[in-house]
């Protein structure tokens, strides 16, 4: 029952992350200085002043990428083993990411530290070059972010 009422929540978000919302979301999300879903937390005390509305709906976004990158069985899976694993006790995203980062071939690790540490969006380049209604080359190319952050 208690894994039922906490996964509602969660589908709800990832039917709302496939709407238009989630290119509205993610544009706010890119915006200089937003900020990264997950950040340090010193005191539980000031977890009000860290997550706003951006943040809460940068993250049903996030879990339908997570869920595209990995599959709805794996996720759901992945959800159920973290749930049980950690039932009345405290666990992180750090947590969820390493079970599911043992259990897949993706590098959901990696995946993490870009969508969920770090601010902002991923940026895509794309370069088209079209010889009359026909395209003759299209390059798409993801920026390193240290590189963006040195332009």
């Amino acid at each position: 029952m208690r894994q039922r009422q906490l996964a509602e929540p969660l589908k709800l978000g990832l039917q709302g992350a496939r709407t238009g919302h989630a290119a509205l979301r993610l544009r706010r999300g890119g915006r200089a200085g937003a900020n990264p879903i997950r950040q340090p937390l010193d005191n539980l005390n000031e977890a009000g002043t860290l997550y706003g509305a951006i943040i809460y709906q940068k993250a049903p976004i996030v879990f339908a990428h997570l869920e595209r990158l990995i599959g709805e069985d794996a996720l759901r899976d992945g959800l159920r083993e973290y749930l049980a694993a950690h039932a009345y006790a405290n666990a992180s995203w750090t947590d969820l990411i390493a079970m599911r980062d043992a259990r897949t071939e993706e590098d959901v690790a990696a995946w993490s530290r870009t969508w969920v540490e770090k601010s902002g969006r991923p940026r895509v380049e794309v370069a088209l070059e079209s010889d009359g209604d026909r395209i003759a080359r299209l390059a798409v190319r993801q920026p390193d972010p240290a590189e963006a952050a040195a332009s």
